[in-house]
């Protein structure tokens, strides 16, 4: 679920960004949770954060808090950082940049009990540690155009490959290639492009 949510999100980015230069660095994220409430659940609680990029890479992030440690606050306070970590790791895929130490295991991951018992507000006692969440990656797309689900199709913008975005969001003027399989999609984009006129800076 979390995984839709992101690329839904990714899609509604690029929904909302006129300028077709920046859709190559947009992305979408996503999160799920099941946190305390005001009354004991049962199962555990955690959180699923996903995050999408433009080229349609899902990434991945879920975490078992220890049931009865934490206040509802700071259970949204824990989400709120996964998923700002979830859309720094997805961004740093393209730019290079790895996750700073403190912010992959964070101080407030339970790694040893207190010896004197925790009980949260609705009286769930803690018991266990945490592990520190590790990013899982699902690479999506095919080269042909369509998704490997036959689900998404791709758009070329200033050479990049890209998820292509809700029809509503396409430019005034915008004109789409479907090459068959097995086509050069980069020699078919550079021949749509002479053909309007436009030089290709791919």
């Amino acid at each position: 679920m979390a995984a839709r949510l992101a690329k839904a999100s990714h899609s509604r980015a690029l929904s909302l960004s006129p300028l077709v230069s920046t859709w190559p660095d947009l992305y979408g994220v996503s999160a799920t949770a099941t946190i305390v409430s005001h009354y004991k659940r049962r199962g555990d609680y955690r959180v699923h954060v996903a995050t999408c990029d433009s080229e349609g890479d899902v990434n991945t992030l879920c975490f078992t808090f220890v049931k009865g440690y934490r206040s509802r606050e700071n259970e949204d306070a824990a989400v709120g950082f996964l998923a700002l970590r979830g859309l720094y790791e997805a961004a740093g895929k393209s730019t290079g940049k790895e996750l700073p130490p403190e912010a992959a295991a964070p101080d407030w991951i339970v790694t040893e009990m207190p010896k004197e018992p925790v009980v949260n507000e609705v009286g769930e006692e803690a018991q266990g540690v945490e592990e520190i969440p590790a990013l899982v990656s699902f690479q999506r797309g095919g080269s042909d155009g369509a998704s490997d689900d036959g689900g998404e199709w791709k758009v070329i913008v200033d050479g990049r490959t890209i998820l292509a975005p809700p029809s509503s969001a396409l430019p005034r003027g915008t004109v789409i290639v479907l090459p068959s399989a097995g086509m050069d999609v980069g020699k078919i984009y550079g021949e749509a492009l002479a053909a309007f006129g436009v030089p290709n800076r791919s």
